[in-house]
């Protein structure tokens, strides 16, 4: 596979995945913590391989722990500027308002805020408890005129494609978080692509705010993982990878 970039390197496996019995006796281990479930999806991947399996289950774990870092610079930059867009269209107290159900969200604001000896909630604190989705729902509703260009605003979007882009985006986020498959979005096993969401979490971070998307793309292992073939559900030489912080 080869080096997986600045700041990474490779490591001997701690097990001999040619021994069939040694794996079958691991995977036999870890299959009331991983889910019967779980191995037999990577091992379906894997031609029936218990070792290649466990394989492509730790090269998931690798690859969705870098995503969070690109997820996260677009999660933050999108409610931020929605949170702008709204108070423009509705009010700064639009959080308060009946059409867009955010009662939970305060809920468990208030419930963070008492942790903190708050005697109030802060509106940042409600506005971190909101999911991903609702941001991206609201370009959809028809009673809040928040448009493409009123967020975006360093970059042409069409809505469609504004719409494809994060509904997909929405999708990965919730995989990789829910310590679900990421690395079979290879266009083969999956419709997606990994390097093309990593694209499209650049053009929309682009039009949300360059300076943000310029500091992540200069923070992301994502890319260099990519490109050492750590997501790949083929070749199953050099697996592990160390992540070395300095």
């Amino acid at each position: 596979m080869g080096s997986a970039g600045e700041g990474c390197e490779n490591s001997k496996p701690t097990t001999d995945v040619s021994d069939e019995d040694a794996m079958r006796t691991l995977a036999k281990g870890l299959e009331p913590a991983l889910s019967q479930e779980r191995l037999a999806y990577w091992s379906g991947i894997a031609g029936g391989d218990l070792g290649r399996a466990l394989i492509l289950h730790q090269r998931n774990t690798v690859v969705a722990g870098a995503l969070f870092g690109d997820l996260q610079a677009l999660e933050i930059a999108l409610r931020n500027a929605m949170d702008r867009a709204l108070q423009h269209v509705i009010g700064p107290d639009w959080l308060n308002d009946p059409r867009f159900l955010l009662a939970e969200a305060w809920r468990f604001a208030a419930q963070a805020s008492g942790r903190l000896g708050m005697a109030t909630v802060p509106r940042d604190k409600v506005i971190i408890q909101i999911p991903f989705k609702f941001w991206v729902d609201v370009f959809e509703r028809r009673d809040v005129a928040i448009t493409p260009t009123k967020v975006f605003r360093h970059g042409a979007y069409r809505k469609a494609q504004l719409m494809s882009d994060l509904r997909s985006l929405v999708r990965l986020r919730n995989d990789a978080m829910h310590h679900e498959p990421v690395i079979d979005r290879d266009g083969k096993r999956r419709p997606e692509d990994l390097n093309d969401d990593l694209d499209k979490i650049y053009r929309l971070l682009d039009a949300l705010s360059p300076a943000a998307a310029d500091w992540a793309r200069q923070n992301s292992l994502s890319h260099r993982l990519l490109a050492a073939g750590v997501a790949n559900c083929d070749d199953y030489s050099e697996f592990e990878v160390v992540i070395i912080i300095p």
